[in-house]
Parts: C-alpha cells; sequence; structure tokens
C-alpha cells in the first residue's frame, strides 16, 4: 500500500466514523422524537374518545341556548308591540286631552265675558240710580 492509498483509506475511514457519529445522533434525536409522538398520539386517542361525549354536551347546552335566545326573542317583539299600543293610547289620550284643555280655556273665557257683563250691568244699574 501506498501512502497516497493510506491518506485514502484514512480519509475514507474518517467519513465512516463521522458517518456513524452522524447516524447515532440522528437515531438518539429520532427516539426521542418518537416518544414524543407516541406520547401525543396516547393523548389524542384519549380526547377522541371524550370528544363525543362532550361535543353531544355542547350540542345540549346550544340548544337550551338557542331555546333561551328564542324565548327572550318572543319577549322582545311581544314588549314591542305592548310599547306600540301604549304609545298609540298616550297619543289617543294627548288628543283627547288637548281637547278638554280647548274646551277648559273657552269656558274661563266665557267666565270672563260673563264676569264683565255681569260688573257692566252692575256699573249700568248705578248709572241709571243716578239718573233716576
Amino acid at each position: 500500500m501506498t501512502t497516497q492509498d493510506i491518506v485514502i483509506l484514512g480519509i475514507a475511514a474518517a467519513f465512516g466514523i463521522v458517518a456513524l457519529v452522524g447516524a447515532l445522533a440522528a437515531w438518539r434525536v429520532l427516539g426521542r422524537a418518537g416518544a414524543g409522538l407516541r406520547a401525543a398520539a396516547d393523548g389524542l386517542s384519549t380526547r377522541v374518545e371524550t370528544m363525543p361525549v362532550q361535543l353531544a354536551g355542547v350540542r345540549t347546552q346550544l340548544s337550551e341556548v338557542n331555546v333561551q335566545v328564542e324565548h327572550a326573542l318572543w319577549m322582545l317583539s311581544e314588549f314591542d308591540d305592548r310599547v306600540d299600543r301604549a304609545s298609540v293610547d298616550l297619543r289617543a289620550k294627548r288628543v283627547a286631552s288637548d281637547s278638554l284643555r280647548l274646551r277648559l280655556l273657552q269656558g274661563r273665557l266665557t267666565i270672563a265675558r260673563i264676569r264683565r257683563l255681569v260688573q257692566l250691568m252692575t256699573r249700568l244699574g248705578e248709572l241709571r240710580r243716578v239718573f233716576l
């Protein structure tokens, strides 16, 4: 063997050792990653078993909330109708109140006219006594 063959053989041996060390490191890292993946798979398998029960519970809660929301919407609709009826009633009462207020003012005016007429008649009676 020549020096050249020994150098090539040494380089090949060095590459082989580096490859073995790299393979050993990769084997260890992949072994840890495999253990982590197995743990994740176990966790997911237990979740898969409990998830349908949880989803059924969520569906039940959603249906209860849906019923409550529908009831609340119905109550709001009823309240809206009652408010509309009350508004119409208030407008009608306001019209009636305005007409009563107008009649009251007209009555006061009539009383003031009658009072003035009585004053004038009293004055006329006094003047008539003076001239007679």
